[in-house]
């Protein structure tokens, strides 16, 4: 073999280990990118919560029970008021007549909600019930009117009227000092959005 065949053999062992080197390159850089695509994708997944996850957290900041809780205790409730409406022991006792306007800006229109209200008293505690709403009935029908006017419109369509009467339970019974309303009942509930 002569000095140029060599040289020209050489260069093409050059030209095609250079070849394979840069297609081993190409694969190593098409393979590091692959692997950081899916890297992102699943911190992304692990760290962007879903709609689930989002509905509960807007629950948990509005003070309300998540929506298994929220289902079991509207089931609890529901039975229990049914039963403490029921139960001889109870009484039903007149929180009062409301008639509310309130004025809704988000959709320029007016709202007006007319109810007579109702709490479910132990029949032995009526008398403490009475003396304890008797001094605050101003203060309890002033939240009252507060709970109704910064409802929703979801709030105020709901059958059963149930987050509305926690809040309303909640709130007269804090005002009361002691738990005396076992439950809340709407009767007579008109609501019109105008």
């Amino acid at each position: 073999m002569s000095d140029s065949e060599t040289v020209q053999e050489t260069l093409d062992d050059a030209i095609e280990a250079a070849g394979g080197a840069s297609k081993s390159r190409k694969l190593i850089a098409i393979a590091v990118v692959f692997v950081a695509v899916l890297i992102n994708l699943g911190l992304a997944y692990a760290i962007i919560p879903s709609a689930e996850d989002i509905e509960a957290q807007k629950r948990i900041m509005a003070g309300m029970p998540s929506e298994e809780d929220a289902g079991s205790e509207s089931e609890v409730g529901d039975s229990s008021e049914e039963q403490a409406v029921a139960d001889e022991t109870t009484v039903e006792e007149t929180l009062g007549e409301f008639n509310i306007s309130a004025f809704q800006p988000l959709s320029s229109t007016t709202i007006r909600i007319d109810f007579n209200l109702v709490g479910v008293v132990e029949a032995e505690a009526v008398g403490a019930f009475r003396e304890q709403y008797d001094k605050h009935e101003n203060r309890i029908r002033e939240q009252i009117l507060i709970i109704m006017r910064s409802a929703d419109i979801d709030d105020l369509s709901e059958a059963g009227l149930g987050l509305i009467k926690r809040r309303i339970l909640d709130k007269t019974n804090r005002l009361l000092g002691q738990p005396y309303l076992q439950s809340v009942v709407f009767s007579n509930f008109s609501f019109v959005e105008q």
